[in-house]
Order: structure tokens, then sequence, then C-alpha cells
């Protein structure tokens, strides 16, 4: 590690930027003497968007304290991180890391040469090898890298949230005896961790305080930002039973969603508990620690108390870590959210139980010799002072240098048409290279189709939680999809002229590119994702020739349009505007999402169908944020 005594830690979360600067006091000890936190927005939830929010942020904070360039350790977002324990049959040494690297291209989601990942081998048993493996993409990592850089951090390690977490734990709480549930509520993603001695468990949970702001703006009809500002301001967990609610609407409707959003996270909680006593032999927790800054929302440690009915307290991280007395005023409310930064900072004092580090290896490498590069100075300054000695040796050898020049320059006159000619070359393949440029990011906005398809897909699960509640399904499923022509994405108010034959339609509409049954399946969009049910593709929906008229901005060549020909079981028996509902439910939620444009729309009204029909039919268009 460096040997400046000042340094800084950074958490990249998905909804705040987190900064803490820290003094190394010798014998394993720290002093924190000064905290950031920087809320990032509806920007920290956008892909596209997330590395701009997070450089503005982190220029704003060094620019306003003036922290001093140097070595910094960070922590990845959680939502990004892949972690996993895995277990083998216990093997010779030599094996040992063949094993994990085999068990790391099983289980790793993503191809490993796109991937940083790391392990730690783990307390096994006689017979088993249990090893922690964590990964992330290697794009992400860059990203982080370039953001600290500009800052002039060098980055020193990239710890795990849940590692990070536990070496805080481990390092501020030595006293605890028992059980401990550690549960780390974030915006896009809590971990639930379980330690007991030497054992421990970790599970990562897609449930964060990010639910409650988009389905409080769902609810609400209100832009992210507007909810996610009411949630904080306003929020709390609703308590349940017979309490009147809240005069104010919107923190009424909080605090209902909340309330809805913690049951389901309390519910994987106890799996998880479940899952530690039965498969790790472990005890049931004697206490509940709240982490992370979504665990702040007013009632939550009540509410958990209800649901657990476990003793819940607040995790302070600076337990053990001695604060500026200027500062521990303010800290206290948010300290529970600074375990990870606390955890990551502990690395560059002390020896951990965790030692996890996702910076790559040729990074390390660099760094290493960019610690060697002033003693190689040093000894390039002796050996130019020792050539002094032959200082009128080299001047003799200079005129002689000069002399020899001057011939091979007449020698190379001739030589120079050619360089021309090499050099209109070399001009062609810089003219071609930039044609291939264009055609590799056309090729990336490939990439965007299968985002595109999962996101429907998810559309349609929450669409039917909402209405229909976890145990009934609404059974959405798309029968056809089709991409708007190229003309018709870019400039959709090019249309047919009204007096093309019918055959001639017919034709034109077959030339539209759209899904084959099998990929919409492999989706999860087909009518097979609900049990292999076959209703048949219902009506045609878009064939009765009308369609809205929208005017696109030019944002470039490409596919902006998608029509999606949908079908769902008829629920008109259980109330006349059933189906209509269902429809509209589908829409707002398509026009939440950040993959598509508030210019999505049904592309016809909905036809009306008998009582006892199986199905019904609904059409949407939908418009794409970037172009396929």
């Amino acid at each position: 590690m460096a040997d400046s005594p000042t340094f800084v830690s950074i958490n990249f979360g998905m909804g705040s930027l987190k900064v803490a600067e820290f003094d190394r006091l010798g014998d394993g000890m720290l002093f924190l003497r000064d905290y950031v936190v920087r809320p990032l927005g509806f920007e920290g939830t956008m892909e596209s968007r997330r590395e701009a929010a997070l450089q503005t942020a982190i220029s704003e904070i060094f620019a306003e304290r003036q922290y001093a360039p140097g070595q910094t350790t960070i922590v990845a977002p959680g939502f990004q991180v892949f972690s996993k324990n895995i277990k083998f049959p216990k093997v010779d040494n030599s094996k040992v890391s063949q094993l994990i690297q085999y068990e790391a291209q099983q289980n790793i989601p993503f191809p490993l040469e796109e991937a940083v990942w790391d392990s730690q081998i783990l307390n096994g048993t006689d017979s088993e090898i249990e090893v922690l493996l964590v990964a992330i993409k290697k794009p992400i990592v860059e990203g982080l890298g370039r953001i600290c850089e500009s800052v002039k951090q060098d980055v020193a390690l990239i710890d795990a949230p849940s590692t990070a977490l536990l070496n805080a734990y481990r390092y501020n709480y030595p006293d605890y005896e028992g059980c401990t549930l550690l549960l780390d509520i974030g915006a896009k993603t809590s971990n639930v961790i379980i330690v007991e001695g030497d054992n421990f468990f970790i599970r990562s949970v897609n449930i964060g305080s990010e639910n409650i702001t988009r389905d409080f703006s769902t609810e609400s009809k209100l832009r992210y930002p507007e909810a996610e500002q009411i949630k904080v301001e306003q929020g709390f967990v609703g308590l349940g039973g017979a309490y009147e609610d809240p005069e104010n609407e919107h923190q009424a409707a909080i605090s209902k969603i909340a309330r809805q959003v913690m049951t389901r996270l309390s519910i994987q909680v106890n799996q998880t508990i479940q899952f530690f006593q039965k498969q790790q032999k472990g005890s049931k927790p004697a206490r509940l620690m709240l982490a992370g800054s979504a665990s702040s929302m007013p009632y939550t440690a009540e509410f958990f108390n209800e649901k657990l009915s476990l003793e819940v307290e607040y995790f302070n991280p600076f337990r053990n870590i001695e604060v500026e007395p200027e500062i521990a005023e303010t800290l206290a409310p948010v300290a529970h959210g600074f375990g990870e930064v606390v955890g990551a900072a502990i690395r560059q004092v002390a020896q951990c139980p965790f030692e996890l580090n996702l910076v790559p290896k040729s990074s390390q490498q660099a760094r290493d010799f960019g610690k060697k590069q002033p003693w190689i100075f040093a000894s390039a300054a002796v050996l130019a002072a020792s050539l002094g000695v032959f200082g009128l040796l080299l001047m003799q050898i200079t005129k002689e240098t000069r002399d020899a020049t001057a011939q091979i320059q007449e020698n190379v006159s001739p030589l120079e048409s050619k360089d021309r000619q090499l050099s209109g070359a070399i001009s062609e393949i810089n003219t071609l290279t930039n044609r291939i440029g264009v055609l590799q990011d056309i090729r990336a906005r490939q990439a965007i189709l299968p985002e595109v398809l999962t996101e429907v897909r998810r559309i349609f699960l929450e669409t039917e939680e909402q209405v229909g509640g976890p145990s009934r399904s609404m059974g959405i499923w798309v029968h056809q999809l089709k991409f708007g022509t190229l003309a018709e994405s870019v400039d959709p108010a090019v249309k047919e002229d009204d007096s093309t034959s019918s055959s001639d339609s017919a034709s034109e509409q077959s030339n539209v590119p759209q899904m084959s049954a099998d990929m919409m399946a492999q989706y999860g969009l087909g009518p097979a994702a609900y049990g292999g049910l076959d209703m048949g593709y219902g009506g045609s929906g878009m064939d009765d020739g009308t369609e809205e008229v929208v005017e696109e901005e030019d944002e470039g060549d490409g596919v902006r349009k998608i029509t999606l020909l949908c079908t769902a079981l008829n629920r008109k028996r259980l109330d006349a505007a059933a189906n209509i509902t269902l429809a509209q439910r589908v829409l707002q939620n398509m026009k939440a999402s950040p993959l598509f444009t508030d210019r999505t729309t049904l592309a016809s009204e909905i036809k009306d169908v008998k009582e006892d029909d199986l199905t019904f039919d609904f059409d949407l268009h939908l418009y794409l944020s970037k172009p396929l």
C-alpha cells in the first residue's frame, strides 16, 4: 500500500456515491477525517447515463473537499457484482486451482474473458472444499478506473460489497457471540449475510428501495425523480394493523408500498435463515443488524422486529474507529450506510478475513512497476554519471556519427518518393478503419434487442402481480412481434398510399421483420411461459390498418418501433373493465421503463370479447429509447 498516511475509500452504489477520508494510525487503526454522501438520482439507475452521473458527482466532491491525490480503495456496485459459494469434493492441493477455474467457467453468468473475478477458499469439511467466488464485467471495472483517474486516484483494490461488510463486522464487533444476521438494504439489491463463528453464508436478493420508488411512481403517475424525492422526504414503512392512514395521500401510498416491498424482502430473509440452518448446520440468529442507506426509512427496524421476532440494531462500522469530533454528530444518522466503505478501508491497515480483489491483474502489475520506477530512475542517473568519464571519447564518436549521417541522407533522398506513396496507402487504410468502426457500432446496436425482450418479460410479470396479485396469473404473452421498417422508425410520418391494394399491403407486411416463436419462447414471451398453455394466437391486432402518426426526433439510422401483438386470459366474467385495465396497466409499465419512450401506445382499441371467450387481444407500439 501507499506510504501516505491519508487515503480515501469510495463506494459506487446505485443510489448514491459515498466517499470517506481516513488516516492510518498504526497498529491496524484508522481515523475518519471526513465523509460525503452524494445522491445520484434517476441517472444512477440508467446504464447509459450512470458513468457520467458518477463522474460529475465525484468531480464535485473532490473539488469541494480538496482530497489529495493518492491510492484509493473502492467498493463495486452490488447490483453489478456476481457472488456465489461453491462446493466440490476435496482433492490434492495441486488440483484446487484447476477446479476453481472450472467452477468459475460454469457459474459466472458471462464469459470469463469478459470478466474480472477472484476467489477465496473458506473453511470446508473433511470431504468438501468451499470457495467464495466473486466476479464483475471488465467494462464496469474499466469505467470505475477512468472515474478514479480523473480525480488523480490510483485504484489499489476493488472489493465486493458483501465481503467488505463482513470485514467491517469482524473488525468492529469481535466481542459479539452467537449467530448474527446482517441485512444490507441497497437501492437495487439487498445482501443477506449470516455469521456464526467461522461459518457464514451470503445471499444477494434483487429487492431494494428502488422498488418502492418505481411502484410509487407508477401508482401516483409521477416521474421517477419526483417520486424519489417524495419517498426520501416523506416515506416510512407502514406499521400495518389498525393504524389510521396519514392525511397526505402521497405519504399514505408510500407507506403501504414500502410495507409491501419490505414484506417481500422479509420472506427472502426467512428463507435464507432456513437454508443456513438446514444446509450449513447453523443456528437461528440471535440478532439482526441493519445496514445500507435504504434501511434509514422510518419504522424499518420496527417492521423487521415484528416480522422476524429478532432483536434489531443498526450496524455501526465506526465502533472501533476514531472519528473527527466535528463530524461525529452529522455522521451518526448515516453511519450504518458506510459499512462497505469502512470494510474496504480496513484492507489498507490490517489483514482481513476476506482478501478478494477485483482489480485486473494487468493493472496490478502496472501499479507494481510504478512503485519500482524511482529505483529505476536512480539507477539510470548513476549510470549517466559513470558515462561522463567517457565524455571526450563520445565527442569524437559524435563527429564521426555526424559525418555518417550526412552520407546516409544522400542515400535516403531517392526513397522519399516511396515514403509519399506509403503515406497515401496508410491514409486509405485509416479511411477503411473508420468505416469498420461505423459497422462495429451498428453491430453493437443489435445487442439492444435481448435487453428489450427481457424488459418486456419483466413488465408482463410485474403487471400480473400488480393487477392479479402474486397468487393469480393473468396469462399475458406475445403471439407475434413486428419490427418497424427503417423509414417507418426514423420518420413514422411516412405512410402507405390510401390506394394501395390489399394484396400489396399484405405483401409488404410479410416483409416486415418479425420474431420467430422459438425466439419469443427463449425470452419467456410466448404462451409456453405459462406451463405450455396453448390458447391459439387470437386476433390479428393491427390488421385493421389504423396507425397513429407520430413525429420522432432524428437520432440517426436504426429501427425505433416494435409492434407487440399480445394475448391475455379473458377476465371479463370477473369484471367488465378488467381486460381494459390489464392492457392499460401494461402500457403504463412500458412507459415507465427507461428502454421505451413516452410515445409508446396501444396500437388500436381493445376489441370487445364475450365473457365465455378464453382470451382477448391487444396490440402495443413500442418506441425504443435507443435504435436497433
